[in-house]
């Protein structure tokens, strides 16, 4: 029985362990984006007047 429970035990730890692994991972990846491409018919002026700031 308590040979069950280390085996149990050891299961557990290396799921964990491989948890850790992949999460640390996917943390350390960098995601690139690329850039938008130009389109003409965009107008990149900002004329927004109703726009209010917090006083």
């Amino acid at each position: 029985m308590v040979g069950v429970i280390v085996i149990c035990l050891i299961i557990m730890i290396a799921v964990l362990a491989l948890t850790m692994a992949t999460i640390s991972a996917g943390y350390n990846h960098k995601e690139t984006v690329d850039p938008l491409p130009d389109n003409p018919y965009e107008d990149h002026t900002n004329n927004d007047t109703t726009h209010k700031t917090a006083d």
